[in-house]
């Protein structure tokens, strides 16, 4: 990874990573839709991905695969997470608290 790719990831972890994976809580839908949106194209659209093996991203990805909302799940369900196949178990409070 290039230095200046290098300084992007740290200042986009240090400045907005934690706030956004926050977002796998929020109560209105269409917020944790668009998370599942931008998951979705992180993992699926970006060649190495920043973030693909980053735990935190990947069991937020694990939450969202678990939401009350149909629409949210359908939309992450054919994310492969790391490590892959792994059953990981993932609590939202148990990640909340992690964070």
């Amino acid at each position: 990874m290039c230095s200046e790719a290098l300084m992007k990831k740290e200042l986009f972890e240090r400045c907005f990573k934690v706030d956004m994976l926050l977002l796998v809580n929020d109560n209105i839908k269409n917020v944790r839709m668009s998370l599942a949106k931008v998951l979705r194209h992180h993992f699926l659209n970006q060649i190495n991905g920043t973030f693909v093996f980053d735990m935190d991203v990947n069991d937020c990805v694990r939450l969202l695969k678990q939401d009350k909302c149909r629409e949210i799940k359908e939309l992450v369900e054919d994310i492969q997470t790391f490590p892959i196949n792994e059953e990981r178990q993932v609590t939202l409070e148990e990640y909340l608290e992690r964070l």
